[in-house]
């Protein structure tokens, strides 16, 4: 390629499809790859065709070939350029071509596929159904794609991330610095000249959450313009594809609560993006760490939660209790997976050596975790005889401190809608919740020692059973989790006792912080095992709230 200019090689020997397929790839381009130029170079027939090709072998990007151009040779000369340029791609050059093959017979499709087409468009289907801008432009961005090349070009965008963020510029180099540069290309379609690249979240799928704050130029005498994106990038493009699916439910929420991903999915180098126009702001937990006032703090997450423009008016608006899903069944079943259960026991394996050495109860708590997670059973409420229903309600579902930001005006808005789905209504505080016990800030190292596990478990036992304060390097955390303890019966969207609501908010907190114990990327192992005990704890609490309500199990 020369530059940020691609050219293309047009070979139709009528001047009329000529200034069609002008139009055509010009317009497609545009809706394409509106960020890179093209040049179309027209050929009117064979031996000139030949001679381009054979004087400047690695000038042509893409080939738009007629196939016939004389309807009276039994053999159509087309295929004979078509096979020229496959000859170019299979030589030594590293430079490739990009083919399609245009014909009014579909009879030839086959041979030109074997002649080394990459796509096809019928000239009949360009008359009785005219072919739009847009599906020429896919047309060769499909040929583009099976042909093994990519037509951007990164060279000329600067880019920059913070070096001292080691997962961060580890993600950067993973993925490859060219290959996100040519991602936010594809999802903003402009020119870039200037990326700044900062971390949401990475998670256990694979997947990361990256800001990009891309500079688009704007003439000489005027200074670029902003623009910030919100990328997901994955290996996995049918998980993406499913995202973007199941992001048309965000519209069952309030109007303004989700930034969901409306561009993509694209793909580069193996890697695939979706993205949206980003607003701005930290992530919650971030935004936390910055040590706002306590004013704002429950500012905020009233905002998130209450009222009506946060989370208890899509559960209101969702609700479900004609369900024959009890409420420990529906948790165990919808938010412990076969792959969850399996983390967790996996988990309880690897850490039980620790665990008997910082806690001497340790065979009882995993067993008591074990039970649940096998069995359905917590202290001696066996879950499938359980008489209360569940109140499943439309919940974000993967609500922890990094799928919530914080914009101007400390209003919260929800991102990664991928688990959105129904759950039991304590679903989304319940993650929440856990994220903040297992990821407050702790002053020094002592995150990553042991000598205060004592105290976490009985902070974390304190909130599950509502009886003590979280005490936390951070007075943001602890406002945090104060409010989100005192106020979680508001969000119960259907009337019921709050003896019937404790014990199901301490079930859920119980099997969240069972899935803590296996956040290796996210959690050092101090905070594991903390997930562990506290979880084992929980579901103990969670049968004593049981109890208390005089329901018998399995009556």
């Amino acid at each position: 390629m020369s530059g940020a200019e691609l050219k293309c090689l047009l070979v139709d020997n009528d001047p009329f499809w000529q200034s069609q397929y002008n139009t055509l790839i010009a317009e497609g381009w545009q809706r394409e790859f509106p960020f890179v130029s093209v040049e179309v170079v027209v050929a009117s027939g064979l031996d000139q065709a030949i001679h381009l090709i054979t004087e400047h072998p690695d000038d042509f990007d893409l080939g738009v070939v007629d196939i016939l151009l004389d309807d009276d040779d039994e053999e159509p000369l087309g295929l004979a350029v078509i096979r020229k340029l496959r000859e170019h791609n299979e030589g030594p050059s590293e430079h490739k071509t990009a083919i399609i093959g245009i014909s009014f017979d579909s009879d030839w499709v086959n041979k030109a596929e074997a002649a080394g087409a990459h796509e096809w468009v019928g000239k009949g289907w360009l008359m009785d159904q005219p072919l739009g801008s847009a599906d020429f432009g896919m047309k060769m961005r499909g040929a583009f794609e099976k042909a093994g090349i990519d037509p951007l070009r990164a060279d000329g965008i600067k880019a920059s991330w913070s070096e001292d963020d080691l997962s961060l510029a580890a993600t950067v180099h993973t993925i490859g610095e060219a290959t996100l540069l040519k991602l936010a290309l594809r999802l903003l379609r402009e020119k870039i000249e200037r990326v700044e690249i900062s971390p949401v979240r990475a998670g256990l799928s694979g997947a990361s959450v990256l800001r990009m704050r891309c500079s688009i130029p704007r003439g000489t005498d005027k200074g670029p313009r902003q623009r910030d994106l919100l990328v997901k990038v994955s290996r996995d493009p049918l998980a993406l594809r499913r995202e973007r699916e199941v992001a048309q439910l965000t519209q069952d929420f309030p109007g303004g609560l989700f930034q969901s991903y409306d561009l993509g999915v694209e793909s580069s180098s193996g890697w695939q993006a979706i993205g949206c126009h980003f607003r701005g702001g930290p992530t919650l937990i971030d935004w936390l760490a910055g040590s706002p006032s306590p004013d704002l703090v429950e500012h905020c997450l009233e905002s998130l939660f209450l009222g009506g423009s946060g989370l208890q008016r899509a559960y209101s608006d969702s609700m479900d209790t004609e369900t024959t899903d009890r409420f420990p069944a529906a948790l165990h079943q919808l938010l412990l997976t076969d792959a969850r259960r399996a983390h967790i026991e996996l988990a309880a394996r690897e850490l039980a050596s620790v665990v008997g050495r910082h806690a001497s109860d340790a065979n009882d708590r995993l067993a008591v975790v074990e039970t649940f997670v096998r069995a359905r059973r917590f202290g001696n409420v066996d879950v499938p005889g359980t008489r209360p229903e569940a109140c499943l309600v439309r919940s974000h579902g993967d609500l922890h401190g990094r799928n919530a930001l914080v914009e101007g005006r400390n209003r919260p808005v929800l991102i990664d809608p991928a688990n959105i789905g129904m759950l039991p209504w304590t679903s989304d505080w319940a993650r929440l919740s856990v994220d903040l016990l297992t990821s407050m800030p702790i002053v020094g190292d002592s995150a990553f020692e042991w000598d205060d596990l004592g105290m976490w478990r009985a902070d974390v036992n304190g909130f599950v059973r509502g009886d003590r304060d979280v005490n936390s390097a951070s007075l943001s955390f602890s406002t945090a989790l104060a409010w989100l303890r005192s106020n979680v019966y508001a969000l119960c969207p259907f009337p019921t006792s709050r003896a019937d609501q404790e014990w199901k908010l301490r079930l859920a907190l119980a099997v969240e912080l069972s899935r803590g114990s296996y956040r290796v990327q996210e959690l050092p192992p101090p905070r594991r095992v903390l997930a562990l005990l506290a979880a084992a704890d929980a579901f103990d609490a969670a049968a004593e709230a049981f109890t208390s309500r005089s329901i018998a199990p399995g009556s």
